[in-house]
C-alpha cells in the first residue's frame, strides 16, 4: 500500500513537470524529501573543554537566573545529542561568577574568563533582546543574541568571520489571546523562552531541522 501511494505521488510529480503552472510539485517534493535540515555551523568538539558564557551586558533579561536556564539547557542538549561528553563541559554559570567576581580588578576579556576556568573553547552568547510580546497585543516571545566562539590557546575569535557574531534568533509564532495577567504566568512564559533559546543555541552545533521561523531577524 505504501509503495502504491509513493508511485502515485511520483506520477503526479512527473505529470506536473510537463504542465506549466502546476502547484503540486513543491509540496509533493517536500513530502518525499522530508523537512529541510542543515549541518552544524561549527564543530564544537575539538577535544578540549568548553564553557558557554551567557552575557547580558544591556540587562535585557528580566531575571538574572534566566542566564543559567539558557546555559544549562544548552549544555543538556549538547550532552543528549552526544556533541560533547559531560566532562568536556564547564558549567555556564561558572563563567558569570568569574566575570562578576570581586577579584576581577578590571574588565576581563572573554578569553580571560575562559582561561580562568581552564577552558579551551568559549561559546560567548551576548543577549540583545528578550521579550514575551513583540506587538504588546499578542503572546509572541522572541529572544535575540549574538554568538561568538573563542579559542583560549590562540587568544582570538575563531568563529564566525563576522566580528559582530552569528545572529541567533529564537522567534515563537504569535498566539492569539489575552496577555498574561499574573506574575506567575509571565514567569512561566519567560522560562519557556529561555529554555527554547538554550535548545536553539545547542542546535547550532549539530545537524537539525530548519524551521521557517529561523533567523527572522536577519
Amino acid at each position: 500500500m505504501r509503495s502504491t501511494r509513493i508511485s502515485i505521488t511520483l506520477a503526479l510529480i512527473l505529470a506536473c513537470a510537463l504542465l506549466a503552472g502546476c502547484n503540486i510539485v513543491a509540496p509533493a517534493v517536500a513530502v518525499l524529501s522530508g523537512p529541510p535540515t542543515r549541518g552544524a555551523l561549527y564543530d564544537l568538539d575539538q577535544g578540549g573543554r568548553v564553557v558557554i558564557f551567557i552575557d547580558d551586558l544591556d540587562s535585557v533579561l528580566p531575571r538574572r537566573s534566566l542566564r543559567r536556564v539558557i546555559g544549562e539547557t544548552a549544555e543538556r542538549e549538547l550532552i543528549r545529542k552526544k556533541v560533547l561528553a559531560p566532562e568536556q563541559l564547564i558549567r555556564s554559570d561558572a563563567a558569570n561568577a568569574i566575570a562578576e567576581s570581586d577579584t576581577a580588578s578590571s574588565y576581563m576579556s572573554i578569553v580571560d574568563v575562559g582561561l580562568a576556568l581552564e577552558a579551551d573553547t568559549v561559546v560567548y552568547v551576548s543577549l540583545t533582546s528578550f521579550s514575551i510580546s513583540r506587538d504588546m497585543a499578542s503572546i509572541s516571545p522572541q529572544a535575540i543574541a549574538r554568538v561568538k566562539i573563542f579559542d583560549t590557546g590562540l587568544n582570538q575569535r575563531v568563529w564566525p568571520g563576522d566580528p559582530e557574531g552569528y545572529l541567533l534568533n529564537m522567534t515563537v509564532p504569535k498566539t492569539a489571546g489575552q496577555q498574561p495577567s499574573t506574575r506567575s504566568e509571565v514567569s512561566q512564559i519567560q522560562m519557556g523562552l529561555a529554555q527554547s533559546l538554550g535548545i536553539k543555541l545547542a542546535q547550532m552545533f549539530f545537524k537539525t531541522e530548519v524551521s521557517r521561523f529561523d533567523n527572522l531577524a536577519e
